[in-house]
């Protein structure tokens, strides 16, 4: 080999010796929590198993007590709560006292989280009401959340004509829509059973709500 191929031949040799030589550092895939500022549609889902499967203390436990929740639409439980107890009282409990039991939840889909601080779960209701009517109907839940993975705001949607016939059959009272804002405790007529709100969502909440509705 002459002086003339040795050095057109030098160059190559080191750059195929300095890649087989070269060891790149490895790479480590991040987990959800360090890729995602909110909680991951994984991490919601586990969140709502805990309402699916009756623990509610545990599913509550994830929001604020203080927040910014609407019930949209024109019916009974519709309006603006600011917070969580109230929610319980005027919606949830009032619409539970006009069931002949808890209803049955199934979580049809979540999107959105992680990188966004709003996700919308879907959600199937089941149950019957005291006069024996079937409530079969779909829920979205709008959720914002914050960067502690708490929920401190949500956009709630039910079947309006549905709920307001199942309040209006089984209890007396007034309508509402979702601009009216939920400041005092209105459980209905049937009033609130404080002590399945302790078993249900915890003391604190029940001892909070009766010294309310003492005052």
């Amino acid at each position: 080999m002459n002086l003339l191929h040795l050095l057109l031949f030098l160059p190559l040799t080191l750059t195929l010796t300095l890649a087989s030589t070269h060891h790149p550092h490895p790479h480590h895939p991040r987990s959800p929590s360090q890729q995602c500022p909110y909680p991951s549609t994984t991490q919601i889902t586990t969140i709502w198993n805990k309402l699916i499967t009756g623990n509610s203390i545990g599913f509550i436990s994830h929001f604020r007590p203080f927040l910014d929740w609407t019930i949209m639409g024109t019916h009974p439980l519709a309006g603006h709560y600011d917070k969580l107890s109230l929610f319980i009282v005027n919606g949830q409990q009032r619409l539970y006292n006009s069931l002949s039991g808890k209803p049955t939840y199934t979580l049809v889909n979540v999107v959105g989280g992680c990188e966004s601080e709003w996700s919308v779960q879907e959600m199937r209701m089941q149950a019957v009401a005291r006069n024996g009517r079937i409530l079969d109907e779909i829920n979205i839940w709008a959720t914002r959340w914050d960067s502690e993975g708490k929920v401190v705001q949500v956009r709630s949607y039910v079947d309006g004509w549905v709920t307001a016939m199942i309040i209006h059959e089984n209890e007396d009272w007034s309508d509402s829509n979702w601009l009216t804002n939920r400041t005092e405790y209105m459980p209905g007529p049937n009033g609130v059973d404080l002590k399945a709100v302790g078993e249900e969502f915890g003391q604190s909440v029940a001892d909070e709500i009766a010294g309310a509705l003492k005052g």
